[in-house]
């Protein structure tokens, strides 16, 4: 489409004075860049390195349609009403699949770390495919002890953080351990 020069002048008047009271003229042009009304979802380059199963990766990516806002949870959504959790019976309507083709791909995406099931529920791995721009921290520990490579995809301040209570956590855990050698030993030498 090739762009011309074209303007629009609009006037605003007193249709019994005459009057002029606002008048204006701009330019019309298609602009450089065109943004497209319509859902998207994103699968990451990992996504598509990890999962060399074309056929898996297609459904992963048929699965990710199903993505809840912020969770990453796969669920059935509507506006206005309470998110469903999808079971694998749910994805293999979902996917047109049997239910022993479904036991494959969730080992499948399992292993190679792309889903989680966390508290009965199963979740995208977001360095796999987000829904959003951010994820709610409510189970990014869970995700981080299912998928140690997880935190490299973390912004460096968050992975910083992350590190910082994990020292704390493993300081507690020593000066526990501590405590409690220290308590046998005293039993010890109360008992000689």
């Amino acid at each position: 489409m090739k762009n011309k020069q074209l303007s629009s002048t609009f006037c605003i008047y007193d249709e019994e004075t005459g009057d002029i009271i606002s008048e204006g003229k701009r330019s019309i042009r298609i602009p450089d860049t065109v943004g497209f009304k319509q859902r998207f979802y994103k699968v990451s380059q990992r996504a598509i390195d990890v999962l060399t199963n074309y056929n898996h990766l297609g459904q992963f990516c048929k699965l990710s349609e199903n993505i809840e806002y912020t969770t990453n949870r796969l669920t059935i959504s509507a506006v206005g009403t309470k998110p469903i959790v999808i079971k694998q019976t749910d994805m293999a309507e979902i996917l047109g699949l049997s239910t022993r083709t479904i036991n494959a791909l969730m080992k499948y995406l399992k292993e190679k770390h792309a889903l989680f099931k966390i508290e009965g529920a199963y979740y995208i791995n977001p360095s796999f495919a987000m829904r959003s721009g951010y994820i709610s921290t409510e189970y990014l520990e869970e995700m981080l002890k299912l998928d140690n490579e997880l935190k490299t995809y973390l912004p460096e301040q968050v992975q910083s953080t992350i590190n910082k209570l994990e020292r704390a956590e493993l300081a507690k855990w020593h000066i526990d351990e501590a405590e409690k050698i220290s308590e046998l030993l005293n039993e010890y030498n109360k008992e000689k």
